[in-house]
């Protein structure tokens, strides 16, 4: 029975570990977006498109 609890926990454990990586992948590409977009405004500024 403790085996089973074992496994049942490392399984939890290993369940967060991924969901974390996935949120730590997904607030890197968010602010990668973000970056991209300002410069993309900045640019615009600059050769006065807008």
């Amino acid at each position: 029975m403790s085996n089973r609890d074992h496994s049942e926990r490392k399984s939890e454990i290993d369940f967060l570990k991924a969901a974390q990586k996935i949120n730590n992948n997904m607030i890197f590409i968010a602010i990668t977006i973000i970056v991209v977009v300002a410069l993309i405004a900045m640019t615009g500024v600059y050769y006065e498109y807008w």
